[in-house]
């Protein structure tokens, strides 16, 4: 299982997605779409339950829904609301399903 707020989230990610990749979520972190934009609100939504709050990463996007692109904006990988990222197995080639897989992504 692969969560976001994981110390390697983002380095798992890296292996899916590549360097461009990574340079590009640091170079734009607000994107939405974007790992540290959802890591964002993740965290922002994290506080809220603490609070008391009960509220999900999606109260606290500007833009579109608790997903992240990958590169060329094919893959897909969904944040559920336990903070569990999946990988969209619809958005991605077998052989990269089966990749995603090892490292340890669930599908959906």
């Amino acid at each position: 299982m692969v969560r976001i707020d994981d110390a390697n989230c983002l380095a798992l990610l890296a292996q899916m997605e590549g360097p461009a990749w990574v340079r590009l979520q640091q170079a734009r972190p607000e994107r939405p779409y974007s790992f540290l934009y959802l890591l964002a609100a993740w965290t922002a939504s994290q506080e809220a339950q603490h609070r008391a709050v009960g509220a999900e990463a999606r109260d606290f996007l500007e833009h579109g829904e608790p997903v992240i692109y990958g590169e060329g904006g094919y893959h897909r990988y969904v944040l559920r609301t336990d903070g569990e990222l999946v990988f969209s197995r619809s958005h991605a080639r077998e052989v990269n399903v089966a990749r995603a897989q090892a490292l340890g992504f669930a599908l959906g």
